[in-house]
Formats: structure tokens, sequence, C-alpha cells
């Protein structure tokens, strides 16, 4: 199993709704440009390692950020096997958290976050060759991004605002996501969206959430997406933040 089939599995959960869909969006009600990072690509089966954060060291980091850096956030968890756990792992995880119709997820709920972190490490799986276990847990959280001076919300916030426009890799603009995978080692993968954002905004706010953050932030993945003149699609250019160089 791949971070890449994981990552890209639960992106296609329900979005959470955070803004009100208007009726009808003019070309001109489009923002026009949007800063977005993709580190590391989880197109690309990537995600940072968390070092020696391990279950609830791990999601504590993960929430710790959310709480600093977030201003709504919408979480959905899961387990997932992939056919070589063994009944008997199989059979005391669905014990606890029955499986989805496709059988090869098994949802959390959200109030049982730390129980399904504990019952995973307890699980005797071995890790393969590669590092990876038959049995990951996963975290997923859509989120909006904060202003680092003020504290608000983000202005923009919106897929609508971008015309529901979606990156090749599947970053959404108007959207920003973070992830956390447990497969035994903890992973965190994180896509931002700041919609209208300058390049002294883009510093600050880099700043400000890596204070935040668990792992550095890369130089790379960053891109400033510009609505067309057809205003009906966004064009990528990619940038390398100063406070990053």
């Amino acid at each position: 199993m791949s971070t890449r089939g994981e990552m890209t599995r639960m992106s296609g959960n329900p979005r959470l709704v955070m803004c009100a869909r208007a009726s009808m969006l003019t070309m001109r009600a489009f923002v026009s440009d949007a800063v977005t990072y993709d580190g590391l690509p989880i197109s690309s089966g990537g995600a940072h390692g968390l070092g020696r954060l391990r279950g609830r060291s791990a999601y504590q980091a993960f929430q710790s950020f959310l709480d600093a850096c977030s201003h709504e956030r919408s979480l959905s968890s899961e387990f997932r096997l992939d056919g070589d756990e063994g009944p008997e792992v199989r059979e005391r995880l669905e014990a606890h958290f029955p499986a989805s119709e496709d059988r090869r997820f098994l949802p959390v709920p959200e109030d049982r976050v730390l129980q399904a972190i504990d019952l995973y490490e307890d699980v005797d799986v071995r890790p393969d060759r590669w590092g990876l276990t038959p049995v990951w847990f996963s975290v997923r959280a859509v989120f909006t991004v904060r202003q680092p001076h003020s504290h608000d919300p983000w202005p923009d916030q919106c897929r609508d605002r971008f015309n529901g426009f979606d990156v090749p890799g599947g970053i959404t603009l108007g959207e920003s996501v973070a992830y956390l995978t447990m497969s035994p080692k903890a992973r965190m993968a994180l896509q931002l969206c700041l919609p209208g954002a300058t390049d002294r905004q883009v510093a600050d706010t880099i700043s400000w959430l890596q204070a935040n953050l668990p792992f550095r932030i890369s130089t790379k993945h960053w891109l400033r997406w510009t609505l067309t003149k057809s205003g009906t699609s966004y064009r990528p250019r990619r940038i390398t933040p100063e406070v990053l160089s």
C-alpha cells in the first residue's frame, strides 16, 4: 500500500462546507490569484516524517497545529487494511470499528480517535521490508487558515471563489487540508491555499505556520496561481518564498 493511495482515497471524502454557496457567480467574482503549498506532494506519495513522534504524541502535534492555525476544521479518520493483516487482526479491529461497505476501510468517529490510536499501537502487525504495515491509521482535516497577526480567517477560502478549480495533484483552490498517517511511523502532509496573498503576507504566514508545525516546511512546491484572461481557469507559476530561500 502506498502513501499516495491512502492520501488520494481520503481526499475523496465529503468536503467541509465552509462558505455559503452563492446561487450565481460571475467571472468577476472569482479571486484573481492564490498561493499554494503541496508539500511533500500527496499525489507523488509524499509526506513529512515526524521523527520520534508516535501514536498519541503525533496526534497531539497534529491537533496543536490545527488549534493554533485553523479557524474551522472538519476531521475524518479511518483504518485501512490491505488484505495481509490476517483474520485475527481484522476481527479485533472490526470489534471496535465496523468496516464500511468497502471492507478495506474502517471509519473512526472523531470522538474515538484516541481509542483508535491506542488500538492501532496495540495490534500485532509487523512492518514489511519497506517499513510499512498492512494496517494504516489516517486522519484528514479540511480547514480554513487563520491570518498570523489578527488570527481572523484568511479571506476567500471557498472553492466557489475559484470556480471550483482543481489543481493537478489533488489541491482545490480555496481549500487547505492536513493529513496524519501512521504505518507505523507517523507522517504528516499539508496542502495550503492562501487566496490573494502578497509575497510579504506569504512570508509572514510561513514563519507563523512553521512555529506551529512538527516538521520543516519545504522550500519547494510553492506555486502562485493567476486567473487567466478567459476568467475560467488558473495558470501556475513556481515561486520560492524569500523567507525560505
